[in-house]
């Protein structure tokens, strides 16, 4: 990568007073980690990083993992999947992509990964309800509901997890506040998508991909 793409990779418009002294001095602290030692090589035009015969960035094996368990899910082995899947999601730091800066050239790359990860969680999610876990779900539905209110699979899944525990008011009355929130303050209709209610009953539409 060149120099002024790593610059404005870290520092973005906020530039420090010597640009160059401070990446030379962040590069400086990689060439000192232990798992960059030696790899990190500086070209004529700017740096790049030598990897070893065997090497797997945690990128690599996080989507090789997802791909793995997205296979067992289509030959029905839900229970190696859900495996697949948490092992996927183990590769992440908490919080995640704390250490990257959301620079402008960066911002698109950090939206672009943390989609990626809740994609996987969601296929997670759908594998443990497959296992029959709803009970174990719930709480961690209820805080992924608040905390991403426009991801409307989020909701799916709890309303799902809901029925099947038996809280079947809870369930109508959470579709009824998901769906407020999704049309009247943002436009958006979720009856192209999701599960729905009837008044007297529960049924199942099968969702789009």
């Amino acid at each position: 990568m060149s120099k002024e793409y790593l610059v404005d990779a870290l520092w973005g418009a906020d530039l420090p007073s010597d640009p160059g002294g401070a990446l030379r001095s962040n590069l400086y602290g990689l060439r000192k980690a232990t798992p960059i030692k030696g790899r990190l090589q500086t070209g004529r035009d700017g740096y790049g990083l030598a990897l070893h015969e065997g090497d797997v960035l945690d990128l690599h094996r996080f989507r090789g993992l997802a791909q793995q368990a997205r296979t067992a899910q289509l030959l029905g082995d839900v229970d190696a999947a859900a495996r697949l899947f948490q092992r996927a999601l183990d590769t992440w730091g908490d919080p995640p992509l704390a250490d990257i800066p959301a620079t402008p050239i960066m911002q698109p790359v950090i939206s672009e990964l943390l989609e990626h990860r809740h994609a996987v969680q969601e296929s997670l999610v759908d594998a443990r309800l497959a296992l029959g876990q709803h009970h174990e779900l719930l709480p961690f539905l209820m805080s992924l509901t608040t905390a991403q209110p426009l991801r409307e699979r989020r909701w799916e899944q709890l309303i799902l997890a809901l029925y099947r525990c038996g809280r079947r008011a809870e369930a109508l009355d959470t579709f009824t506040r998901a769906r407020r929130l999704l049309v009247e303050d943002y436009g958006i209709d979720p009856g192209a998508r999701c599960s729905t209610f009837s008044s007297s009953s529960w049924r199942t539409t099968r969702c789009r991909p």
